[in-house]
């Protein structure tokens, strides 16, 4: 059972934390095209 919620802890944050990349490199792509 703890092993298991680990694993979707570890997986959410994962998720997450590549969103949190992908997002950060859309508006550096953007405020580049604006400038």
């Amino acid at each position: 059972m703890i092993e298991s919620l680990y694993l979707v802890f570890y997986v959410w944050m994962s998720i997450g934390f590549i969103s949190a990349v992908l997002m950060f490199y859309a508006a550096k792509e953007i405020g580049d095209q604006h400038e």
